[in-house]
Order: structure tokens, then C-alpha cells, then sequence
């Protein structure tokens, strides 16, 4: 009885987003362009930190 209400969730819910797919589309899509934008954002942070850290190392064994 379980596994057939659980399955019936399911289909209910995968059947909500093929009649809703016209609403949902621009939703996804949204949510993967701010994912898109937010790992540029860290991949550049990583950058200027590994940059950053570069410079004080260079800076610390160059004796000043």
C-alpha cells in the first residue's frame, strides 16, 4: 500500500511539471544561470586568493 501511494507521488509530481513545463521552463533556467554565475564568482575569488597568497609568499621570502 505504501509503495503504491509513494509511486502515486511520484507520478503525481512528474506529471504537476510536464503540465506546468511552460511556468517551470524560465524557473530552471533562471536557477542554473545564478549556478553558472555564482561558480564564476568563486572560481575568480579562488583566483585573486591564490594571486593574493602568491604575492605575501614572494613578498615574505624576498626579505622585506
Amino acid at each position: 500500500m505504501s509503495l503504491n501511494l509513494a509511486t502515486s507521488g511520484i507520478n503525481d509530481g512528474c506529471y504537476f511539471f510536464w503540465r506546468n513545463r511552460t511556468a517551470i521552463q524560465p524557473l530552471v533556467n533562471r536557477w542554473l544561470t545564478n549556478a553558472a554565475d555564482l561558480s564564476e564568482t568563486l572560481l575568480a575569488a579562488n583566483d585573486f586568493q591564490s594571486t593574493l597568497n602568491n604575492f605575501v609568499h614572494g613578498f615574505y621570502l624576498s626579505g622585506y
